[in-house]
């Protein structure tokens, strides 16, 4: 096989002579002892455009793309770029979000930009080895190759050997055995929400009596439409309740008087922070989140990184233990950060100094209470099952069916925490076993 060699200029001016004397491409090829289709390609641009063959002009072309077509990845070229793609992989970020990202960081340096793709594209090109490995470990799906969705069928939200509906036995027709009917399921929920009533409001009245209480909430789709789980949960008991408000209007229903001899454990929604308890205790995981993301958008501010270090250590203290002085000297350096107004700060930090000016009695509760959790993710863990079952069934065709399914999660993540055998508890509940 005779090696490929790109057209020089010489040839080119041949080849514009040529075509200003009408001579065929194939004649040209001929001449130049050259693959007509090279000819083809040479002249097809200026063909589109209409200027006509200019030789000099084609060989800049050729040797612009020579520069950059060997000049290897925008990411490997960039430092700057390679570390802020690895340090964002390694905290479980997606190409997706990294792009975006670059896009909101850096609108007008495109040399700090990158589609999702690039990235994707850089660290499957990688040469085998500790690298590349630990590079597409950082990924979410960690997979060995990376396929093209279009020639491939998408597995993603697919049940794993799913048989149809229409291939059931046929004998299902005769509805003889329990479960070939549809409304056997409905049934068997109905009947069990009657006997696991008692049970429900005994854990829900247990909860309002707790010392410590941790409380959050979800969104859900009912029948098309948003609607809400709410929990609250200590260390032996959980309730949770469904309700179409986000609001007070849920609070108020679920628990009236609120918690007048607890500590509340929650997030910064308002509507946790405005129920009646004893004490509040704001999620500081929650907190720090929030400025990890003001610092990456304004790194220029010291604010931020000052009150994470605060609460970073106070964690600490929570995790070690500490004296009165320590947790005195904690709360005095947050007072002297709040002192400094961030009312010019960026819209997100003049909001979140605020929210802590007006909240600075809910942050270092943790501190002077044991029995009192620094985070809320007793309660995020209670309420993440609901969004299981919503990526799983997509929504509740009822309210009734949303109510029924709180009950549910709500008695088996009790009997979980208390560690007791759930089938068989949920057997007697239903009365199963009598008889």
């Amino acid at each position: 096989m005779v090696k490929y060699k790109r057209l020089s200029l010489d040839e080119r001016e041949s080849i514009s002579q040529f075509l200003s004397q009408g001579n065929s491409l194939r004649s040209i090829a001929l001449v130049l002892n050259r693959n007509v289709s090279t000819i083809s390609r040479e002249i097809k641009y200026f063909n589109k455009t209409g200027t006509g063959y200019r030789a000099w002009l084609a060989q800049h072309c050729s040797d612009y793309l020579s520069r950059t077509r060997n000049r290897g990845s925008k990411i490997e070229s960039n430092p700057k770029l390679y570390s802020f793609i690895v340090e964002k992989l390694k905290l479980r970020w997606s190409p997706q979000q990294i792009s975006k990202e670059l896009q909101k960081l850096y609108p007008t340096n495109w040399d700090m930009q990158a589609s999702h793709k690039t990235i994707y594209t850089y660290l499957y090109l990688l040469p085998k080895g500790e690298l590349r490995k630990e590079l597409i470990s950082y990924l979410r799906q960690k997979k060995r190759l990376r396929k093209n969705r279009k020639h491939s069928t998408d597995q993603r939200g697919k049940i794993p050997d799913m048989i149809s509906i229409h291939e059931r036995p046929k004998e299902v027709e005769d509805r003889i055995i329990p479960g070939h009917w549809e409304g056997t399921v409905a049934n068997i929920l109905d009947r069990f929400e009657q006997k696991a009533t008692p049970v429900y409001e005994h854990i829900q009245q247990t909860v309002g009596k707790a010392e410590v209480v941790g409380s959050d909430e979800t969104s859900i789709k009912v029948n098309g439409k948003k609607g809400w789980f709410h929990t609250y949960q200590a260390p032996q008991w959980t309730f949770i309740g469904y309700h179409d408000s986000r609001g007070t209007v849920a609070q108020e229903l679920f628990y009236p008087i609120g918690f007048p001899q607890a500590t509340l454990v929650s997030d910064c929604l308002a509507m946790q922070l405005s129920t009646p308890a004893g004490k509040h205790q704001v999620c500081t995981d929650h907190l720090l989140r929030e400025l990890c993301g003001m610092k990456q958008m304004y790194p220029k501010r010291p604010w931020p990184t000052g009150v994470e270090t605060i609460l970073k250590q106070a964690q600490d203290l929570k995790k070690q233990g500490s004296t009165l002085q320590q947790k005195k000297n904690i709360e005095q350096l947050f007072q002297k950060l709040q002192g400094q107004s961030q009312d010019k700060a960026p819209r997100k930090i003049r909001a979140f100094w605020k929210r802590m000016n007006k909240h600075s009695d809910k942050i270092f509760t943790f501190l002077h209470d044991d029995r009192v959790p620094a985070d809320n993710n007793g309660s995020e863990r209670t309420i993440r099952n609901v969004k299981v079952k919503q990526k799983v069934s997509g929504q509740f065709k009822t309210t009734r069916g949303a109510r029924q399914y709180a009950m549910n999660r709500a008695i088996i993540d009790t009997l979980n925490k208390q560690g007791k055998n759930v089938p068989e508890c949920l057997e007697k509940i239903a009365h199963f076993s009598s008889g």
